[in-house]
């Protein structure tokens, strides 16, 4: 597939058209990402780790048990929105001044790298946001500095944002090569 604006576009049209197969999708993210495949947002838009989730919650962690799978299906929705699937890892290799910057996405299958004289922001994590409607969305978790506080997680989801600076921007060719190898990435079960 060309890594293009309308070939991005389409897939994040066409993708709400499909069942997703979450437990095989979470299952392929693991491959990756380990126990941090699973992100669990807030009403208030906070984004945590199915880990300290379970831990707050004193549940039995037990990542991608059948335990796992029940817990994380009912999962009271008064006080969660919604799941986030890391399927993607972004990363910048900034070489000198006068050198092109390589931007590189990794999936348990495959992995891609572009070389721009351009600045873009990578994410941390690549994947889809799934709303307990089950309407699908791509996003990204990136870090952001707080007042002293270090590194915090944001969570933004893929959309029309024109700068293209942001890990969230339509217009960030990063996000040309992340959507369809995060699509890549998802169990279907149609």
């Amino acid at each position: 597939m060309d890594f293009t604006k309308e070939n991005t576009l389409k897939l994040m049209e066409e993708i709400n058209g499909h069942m997703i197969d979450i437990r095989n999708t979470i299952e392929n993210a693991y491959e990756l990402n380990g126990e941090d495949s699973v992100y669990v947002f807030d009403k208030d838009g906070k984004i945590y780790s199915y880990k300290e989730v379970a831990e707050k919650r004193e549940y039995e962690f037990n990542f991608l048990s059948d335990h796992f799978f029940e817990v994380l299906s009912g999962l009271d929705i008064f006080d969660f929105d919604g799941i986030f699937i890391a399927l993607a890892k972004g990363k910048m290799i900034h070489h000198d001044k006068n050198t092109p910057s390589d931007y590189i996405i990794k999936t348990a299958t495959a992995e891609e790298k572009i070389t721009s004289n351009d600045a873009y922001c990578v994410a941390w994590h690549y994947g889809i946001k799934i709303s307990h409607n089950l309407e699908v969305e791509f996003a990204c978790v990136f870090g952001a500095h707080a007042c002293g506080y270090g590194a915090v997680r944001v969570f933004k989801t893929i959309g029309e944002d024109t700068w293209s600076h942001h890990q969230w921007s339509i217009n960030n060719i990063i996000n040309y090569m992340a959507v369809p190898m995060v699509y890549d990435e998802i169990a279907f079960d149609d």
